[in-house]
């Protein structure tokens, strides 16, 4: 249903700021309630990633960030204030350009840019590895969308870049070596990228990733992934 996510975030935000006009609570959903509705992890992780082709489907970035916004008190109580400074200037970003002439590159370095303010206001190591295990977990969920993939991989290696348990950075690092679908070109680039904005803050356990990884069974019994490594010592 990603074609109807426009109109649907823009009607959320409607009602969402109807029920806060009505002094409903801070909190727009009570989640202990609704079992079945989606986390605030999955939430964020899936309206940021579709905001990085902001164009697609008469403006789903705009939309997408717009939800977000309005849903801050749900996605983390400190949240409120700072969005209220930075997702304007993203807003403002996207009115100032077109398609045409949007850089995509310097669009996703804003988001990423937008994702580690976000994750410094809320400083939480527990928020932000629930939040990294949700994005590994929607990474198939976009096989079908290279750039969309390639951007939730930069998000990852945002989001482990600020988690400081290093179990758990080793963990998600582990994984994506041994799910990465290595004959993608842009997986390739969007697992590299991951690791390289991972080791600016877990260099140490990001090489011993590498390292144990090249030494694997999952290593030696393909032949795709040794053909990447082979002549790059």
């Amino acid at each position: 249903f990603t074609a109807a996510l426009t109109p649907l975030c823009r009607s959320l935000v409607h009602l969402a700021l109807k029920r806060q006009e009505a002094g409903a609570d801070d909190f727009l959903i009570q989640y202990n309630a609704n079992a079945n509705l989606p986390s605030p992890f999955a939430m964020t992780t899936r309206l940021l990633v579709v905001s990085s082709n902001p164009y697609l489907g008469d403006g789903r970035g705009a939309a997408s960030l717009r939800l977000l916004k309005v849903m801050h008190q749900n996605i983390h109580p400190f949240l409120g204030q700072r969005w209220e400074t930075t997702m304007p200037m993203l807003l403002e970003y996207l009115d100032e350009h077109t398609e045409e002439s949007l850089s995509l590159k310097e669009w996703e370095e804003k988001l990423l840019m937008f994702l580690r303010d976000t994750l410094a206001v809320v400083s939480d190591n527990i928020w932000i590895c629930q939040l990294s295990q949700e994005m590994c977990k929607q990474l198939p969920s976009y096989s079908g969308t290279p750039q969309e993939k390639n951007f939730l991989y930069k998000c990852i290696g945002t989001t482990l870049g600020a988690a400081s348990s290093k179990e758990v950075v080793r963990k998600h690092l582990r994984e994506l070596l041994e799910t990465a679908r290595y004959q993608e070109e842009a997986e390739q680039e969007g697992l590299a990228c991951c690791f390289g904005i991972c080791a600016i803050t877990h260099l140490e356990d990001t090489l011993a990733q590498l390292e144990d990884f090249v030494r694997s069974d999952v290593f030696r019994k393909s032949t795709g992934i040794f053909s990447i490594f082979k002549d790059r010592s």
